[in-house]
C-alpha cells in the first residue's frame, strides 16, 4: 500500500506543545560508530529546524523494559524519579529491569525525544498540569502493559487521567509485524500465552506467518487503565508500508542497514515567548 508524502502526521488537542517526528527527509537519526558523525549532523539540523534547545532536550535511552521516569532540571543536571514495575514477561536484555523507557515531565522548558524505528512512540500530555512526555513501547512494553503505571505517576503529580491526551506515533501495524520470524517472539511467546490475557486477540495467522498488532494491545492496556477512546489519537499508517516516509528497521535491516527517526514533545514555541 502506498502511502501519500504528504500525509504527515497531525495531532489535535495539543495547542500547549510542540510534537513533531523527523522524516526521512531529514535524514537518519540512527548512531553507530560508522555513522555517528553524520548522524550527529542530522540531529543537530533537525533540532535547529524546530527551534529545540539540546540542552534541554532529554533523550530517552530504551532497553525494552515497562519503567517510566519522571524527569525535572536543575542547573547542570537533570533530575530522573524512576517509576519501576515488575515485568510481566522475563528476558535478560541489558537494563531490562532497572531501565526505563519512557519519560514524563512538567517541567515547561523543557522537551522530551526518542528514536524508534518500529516500535510505538506513545507520546502524552496533559495542556492543564503542563505533563508532557514520550513512552517507547515494543513487542515487550505492550506485554508488559508498560502504561499501566501510568496511574501511580499522576496519582503523584495530581495529573487528573481524563486531561491526559495519547498519540500513538508512526510505528509498524499488525500487518507487516511477522512476530513468526522474530527471534524475541520465539523465546518469549509461551510467557506470552501463559501471562497475558487474550494476546491471542492481537495476533492473526496466515500463510504469511503470524501479526502481531503492537498497538492494538496498547490502545486495550490504556482503556483498563480508564482512558477513553476519545482521548487516544495515531498515526494511521505503517512505516513499513512501500513509500513511507519514515524509517522502519523491518524493512533495513533485509539489507543490514539500521534507521531510526525523532519523535519530539516540549512546549509550543509562542509558549516560550519566540
Amino acid at each position: 500500500r502506498q502511502m501519500n508524502n504528504s500525509l504527515v502526521p497531525a495531532v489535535t488537542d495539543a495547542d500547549d506543545f510542540m510534537i513533531t517526528f523527523s522524516t526521512k527527509a531529514d535524514g537518519n537519526m540512527y548512531r553507530t560508530n560508522e555513522t555517528r558523525v553524520a548522524v550527529h549532523n542530522n540531529r543537530l539540523r533537525f533540532l535547529r529546524k524546530c527551534r529545540v534547545d539540546p540542552d534541554n532536550l532529554f533523550m530517552i535511552r530504551t532497553s525494552h523494559s515497562p519503567n517510566v521516569e519522571a524527569i525535572d532540571r536543575e542547573p547542570g543536571v537533570f533530575v530522573k524519579r524512576t517509576y519501576l514495575q515488575r515485568p510481566v514477561i522475563e528476558t535478560d536484555f541489558d537494563h531490562y529491569y532497572t531501565g526505563s523507557d519512557g519519560a514524563i515531565t512538567f517541567n515547561r522548558t523543557l522537551f522530551i525525544g526518542l528514536t524508534s524505528g518500529d516500535c510505538v512512540p506513545v507520546v502524552l500530555w496533559d495542556n492543564l498540569s503542563g505533563m508532557h512526555g514520550i513512552l517507547h513501547v515494543g513487542l515487550l512494553g505492550a506485554l508488559n502493559g508498560m502504561v499501566k503505571v501510568l496511574p501511580r505517576i499522576f496519582d503523584d503529580t495530581g495529573v487528573d487521567l481524563g486531561n491526559a491526551r495519547f498519540y500513538l506515533g508512526p510505528s509498524i501495524t499488525q500487518r507487516n509485524y511477522d512476530v513468526s520470524r522474530s527471534g524475541l517472539w520465539t523465546a518469549i511467546s509461551s510467557q506470552a500465552y501463559s501471562n497475558v490475557a487474550s494476546v491471542g486477540n492481537f495476533i492473526i495467522r496466515d500463510i504469511s506467518g503470524e501479526h502481531f498488532d503492537v498497538r492494538g494491545l496498547i490502545v486495550a492496556k490504556l482503556e483498563e487503565i480508564g482512558v477513553k477512546r476519545s482521548q487516544i489519537q495515531g498515526y494511521p499508517h505503517c512505516v513499513a508500508d512501500p513509500g513511507s516516509i519514515f524509517f522502519s528497521h523491518n524493512v533495513l535491516k533485509v539489507t543490514g542497514e539500521r534507521g531510526s527517526f525523532f519523535s519530539i514533545i516540549g512546549p509550543n514555541h509562542c509558549d516560550r515567548g519566540d
